[in-house]
C-alpha cells in the first residue's frame, strides 16, 4: 500500500497536481527509487539500488500487479495518467532485465557444457571416453533393478531426473528450458564445470593465434586465469584425484548422510578398497602428452608410486569429511577402513603431518606439492596394482 501513496496524492486532475513527472512533485529524498529520471536523489537514504529493484519495481497491492491495485484503487482516471505509468513501468522493467542480466552473469555458478565442446580438440581423449563404463553407463545403469531400488529408498523415481544421482553419474548441461543429463561422467566430471573457463582455455593469443604460436609467457597466464576460472588441470593431481574419491567413496559434499545411508543399504556399491592407479591407468588411461601427441603414454614405476600416494591423500581428505555425514554401521566401516588404508602409508612420509593432523583439501593440496619430484617408489613398493581396470 505504502508504495503507492506518492501516486494517490497527485493523481491526474487533483488540487496540486503540476502536469509535469510524478516523480518531481515528491519531496526530495522521498521519490520512490527513481530511475527514469536525471535527478540524483531518487534513491532514498539507506536504499541500495538492488534492493530498490527488488521492493520497488514491481509494488503489490492485495495480490494484483502494480497496474491492477492502481486500477482497484481507482488511480487510474484518466488516459494521461495511464500513459505514464504505463511508459514508466515498460521503462522499469527493461532497466531491471538489464540489471538482472548483468548481474546474474557475474554471479552464476559455472554450468556444464557436455563432452561435445572438448571433443573439438581433444579427439582422442574422447574416443578413449567413448571406450569407457563412464560412457556406456549412460543407457543402461538407470535401466538396472538395483538402481530403481536404491531411488525408492531416497524416495525418487527416475535416475536420470534425480539431482542425487546427477551428482556423480551424469554430466548435466543447461539447455534453455531445463536442465538435462547428456552423458555419463565425462571430461568436466575431473576437470571442472567449464562454462566460466572454456574460452579463456582456447584463447592461444587473440583471434586466429594458433595453439602452436602462443608465446610461454601467454601460456602461463592463461593456464593460471583457466584455473582461476575453475578449470582443473591434470596437472592438478590433488583436485582431480579429489574428484574420484568424492564418488567412488560415495563421500559427495553434495550427498546428504540420510540418502548415503539409504543408499548404501539398498545395493549402492562403495568401495573402500578404490585405488586411483588401478583405475585411472586401465579404460580410462587418457596421457595424450608432447612431444608425442599421438600416443597414449604409460606410467613409469616412479610416476605410479606418486600417483598412488596423492590417492591415499585424496581418499584421507574423502572419508575424514564423508565420515561424519551418517551413524550408519556400515558406512562408518567403509570410511574408517579408507581412512586406515590412507593412513599406514602416509604415516611414512614426513611431509605428511599437517594432512594426518588435519585432513583437508588445503592441507592436501600442500602435501602433493611438497613430495614433488620425490621419487617414492620404494615406499611403495609391493602396493602397486598389477592390472588395471
Amino acid at each position: 500500500m505504502d508504495n503507492f501513496y506518492w501516486i494517490r496524492q497527485k493523481s491526474c486532475g487533483e488540487p496540486g497536481f503540476s502536469g509535469q513527472s510524478l516523480l518531481s512533485d515528491l519531496p526530495r529524498g522521498t521519490q520512490p527509487p527513481g530511475l527514469l529520471h536525471d535527478r540524483s536523489n531518487f534513491l532514498p537514504s539507506g536504499v541500495s539500488q538492488r534492493t530498490a529493484l527488488t521492493k520497488y519495481m514491481f509494488p503489490t497491492y492485495a495480490g494484483h500487479s502494480s497496474m491492477e491495485a492502481l486500477k482497484k484503487t481507482n488511480q487510474i482516471k484518466a488516459p494521461r495518467m495511464t500513459n505514464r505509468v504505463t511508459l514508466m513501468k515498460l521503462a522499469l522493467v527493461a532497466l531491471a532485465i538489464s540489471f538482472m542480466m548483468t548481474f546474474g552473469m557475474a554471479n552464476a555458478q559455472p554450468n556444464y557444457l557436455g563432452a561435445k565442446t572438448c571433443e573439438k580438440c581433444h579427439k582422442a581423449e574422447a574416443e578413449i571416453w567413448k571406450g569407457t563404463k563412464h560412457f556406456s553407463s549412460f543407457k543402461k545403469i538407470h535401466k538396472n533393478k538395483t538402481a530403481k531400488k536404491i531411488l525408492k529408498s531416497i524416495g525418487e523415481k527416475r535416475m536420470k531426473k534425480s539431482k542425487t544421482c546427477a551428482t556423480c553419474h551424469y554430466t548435466v548441461v543447461s539447455t534453455r528450458k531445463k536442465l538435462k543429463p547428456v552423458s555419463g561422467p565425462s571430461c568436466e566430471s575431473c576437470h571442472g564445470a567449464a562454462s566460466k573457463w572454456v574460452s579463456v582455455h582456447n584463447d592461444y593469443g587473440g583471434p586466429g593465434v594458433k595453439k602452436s604460436q602462443e608465446t610461454a609467457d601467454h601460456k602461463a597466464k592463461r593456464r593460471k586465469a583457466a584455473a582461476d576460472a575453475g578449470m582443473i588441470w591434470p596437472q592438478e593431481i590433488f583436485d582431480v584425484a579429489s574428484n574420484c574419491m568424492s564418488c567412488h567413496g560415495l563421500s559427495n559434499p553434495a550427498l546428504s548422510g540420510k540418502n548415503a545411508a539409504a543408499m548404501l543399504n539398498n545395493g549402492h556399491p562403495l568401495n573402500p578398497d578404490f585405488e586411483l592407479v588401478e583405475y585411472s591407468q586401465g579404460s580410462v588411461r587418457h596421457r595424450f602428452y608432447a612431444p608425442d601427441m599421438t600416443k597414449n603414454q604409460v606410467m613409469n614405476q616412479s610416476e605410479m608410486s606418486h600417483l598412488y600416494v596423492v590417492g591415499q591423500a585424496a581418499a584421507l581428505v574423502s572419508a575424514a569429511s564423508a565420515i561424519t555425514k551418517t551413524d550408519d554401521a556400515t558406512y562408518q566401516a567403509a570410511q574408517k577402513k579408507r581412512i586406515a588404508t590412507a593412513t599406514a602409508i602416509l604415516s611414512k612420509i614426513p611431509e605428511a603431518a599437517a594432512l594426518l593432523k588435519i585432513p583437508s583439501t588445503e592441507t592436501g593440496r600442500a602435501f602433493v606439492l611438497a613430495i614433488k619430484g620425490k621419487d617414492l617408489t620404494a615406499l611403495v613398493e609391493g602396493k602397486l596394482p598389477k592390472t588395471f581396470k
